[in-house]
């Protein structure tokens, strides 16, 4: 099988999609200005591997996703742990396969149905599955299903076949020394092959830092593989309101130059910057939008997953890449179509032996890490040990857990006026007069702040049984968003990123 590629400069910079016909000896490869392609592969994105062999699909840590022709198939590589994903379609005798939800149905004239609500949940329930189940289903319009296929590669034989292949695993972590040093050697590279001078777009490292565990334990680790740069919000959403995070001061310790950003500058952006953060149309990342011009060509380097992996919480052992901590969340999933468009790299070292999670948890309550636990509901003892040991002082972090989503009960919110106002006439002229009769409640603050009340003590007792038990059970039910208006932001952030998606393939429309 050869590959045919076909780039398309208006599409975003690092979006791909790959159309196989039966039987076909030649694939099609439509793909951005910043994918990378060569006569039997194709790739956008980083790993823990030389550049110049371009073997992506055998890293043990891949940020970022691609192809290569092996034989008479094709050997589709998906991003690392649960952040993102690659996504199948099959259409009568022709096979979609891309990084975006969006560029698959796009590219094969397909759509969601108005009919139904609940693509999130369907979305958060493969999420929090991880790969305990391998066979992600979610249904379309047309009543074909569109495969969701998380931190694997497949392999698509020309009768249209796909195989599940897992990824190569790297050994479990013994002690803390050993996580470490795994940790950052992996770190530095990826950090390497992303500033490859053989590469079409070379990306500069790039970290986030906050006053919280993660990001700062993930910034020790950019340090020391060469990042000089920064990003920091000035404040967070914490229980006590909206408070202080700025990590200028712990980034000073660490050798970081430091950006600051007002996250309700949010606001402020033109156009409708939500529509494209879609997949959790309740708001999680969206404010990563202010740093967007900071963000291009970079390998930005997050703490995304700190929480599931490092966490003292009973939870945060679970095998198999479940999410019972975040669950609610879909951390860094939700910005795939703005890392796609924008042109940046997403490696999260949190989830670098993401699968070893237990062996993690192990050394996380070692008596060699007590020192370093200070008790309590936020508590990460090897982050802490991370920070510290690299001349942080421990007064300055891991304080108080800040939310990085936009709602609170403060009241403070992110919010583009005219995607609100967009938003509110697509939802009359789509669902309203499609979905007569569904029942949809109001969204506000004060609604869903009842719900939780109510729920939430039902919903803790739940917690602990795995995720196929809760949603039998109906827990999706009773999560607070369970019948709101906004759920069909989906649908709406799904249909404003396919314009652009659609005046990219067909400019003359």
């Amino acid at each position: 099988m050869k590959l045919k590629f076909e780039p398309i400069s208006s599409l975003p910079r690092l979006s791909w999609c790959a159309c196989i016909r039966e039987h076909e000896e030649v694939a099609r490869i439509l793909h951005g200005p910043w994918v990378e392609t060569r006569d039997d592969c194709f790739f956008e994105g980083a790993w823990d591997g030389p550049f110049e062999a371009y073997r992506f699909d055998e890293a043990v840590i891949l940020a970022g996703s691609g192809g290569r022709v092996v034989g008479g198939a094709i050997l589709f590589a998906s991003p690392g742990p649960m952040c993102e994903r690659l996504y199948s379609l099959s259409v009568e005798n022709e096979l979609y396969v891309s990084n975006s939800f969006t560029f698959l149905l796009t590219q094969a004239d397909q759509d969601l149905d108005i009919h139904y609500p609940n693509y999130f949940f369907d979305f958060l329930y493969h999420h929090q599955c991880g790969i305990r189940i391998t066979k992600k289903p979610i249904r379309i319009r047309s009543g074909r299903y569109v495969y969701l296929h998380d931190f694997c590669n497949i392999l698509v034989k020309p009768d249209l076949t796909i195989t599940r292949i897992e990824k190569n695993l790297s050994d479990p972590p013994m002690n803390y020394s050993d996580y470490v040093a795994f940790l950052e050697r992996t770190i530095k590279l990826i950090c390497e092959n992303a500033g490859n001078p053989a590469r079409k777009q070379i990306y500069r490292p790039l970290t986030t830092i906050s006053q919280g565990y993660d990001s700062t334990a993930v910034s020790v680790f950019a340090g020391r593989a060469g990042c000089r740069e920064a990003v920091t919000f000035r404040k967070s959403i914490s229980d006590d309101g909206y408070v202080d995070d700025c990590g200028t001061t712990i980034a000073g310790y660490l050798g970081l130059q430091t950006t600051e950003y007002e996250r309700l500058d949010f606001n402020k952006l033109s156009g409708m910057p939500t529509a494209e953060f879609y997949l959790n149309p309740f708001g999680m990342t969206e404010a990563l939008a202010v740093m967007e011009d900071q963000f291009v060509g970079s390998l930005l380097i997050t703490g995304t997953w700190g929480d599931s992996v490092w966490s003292t919480d009973n939870l945060s052992g679970w095998s198999l890449l479940q999410t019972p901590l975040v669950d609610y969340l879909q951390p860094a999933t939700t910005m795939i179509e703005f890392r796609l468009r924008a042109g940046f790299v997403h490696p999260t070292p949190a989830t670098i032996s993401a699968l070893h999670r237990p062996s993690i948890r192990r050394i996380t309550q070692s008596r060699e890490m007590t020192p370093w636990s200070v008790g309590g509901d936020y508590d990460r003892p090897i982050a802490r040990r991370i920070i510290e040991e690299a001349g942080v002082p421990r007064e300055l972090f891991g304080r108080q857990k800040m939310k990085g989503a936009p709602w609170s009960p403060h009241g403070f919110s992110l919010s583009s006026p005219a995607g609100d106002r967009d938003f509110e006439a697509f939802y009359l002229a789509k669902v309203d007069r499609n979905t007569s009769g569904h029942p949809v409640v109001n969204s506000r603050q004060n609604v869903r702040k009842r719900k939780i009340n109510w729920q939430r003590p039902l919903r803790k007792l739940l917690r602990p049984f795995p995720v196929s038990i809760r949603r039998a059970l109906m827990w999706e039910r009773l999560d607070p968003r369970w019948g709101a208006k906004n759920l069909y932001r989906f649908h709406w952030g799904f249909e404003r990123t396919k314009e652009r998606y659609q005046s990219a393939l067909n400019p003359n429309r």
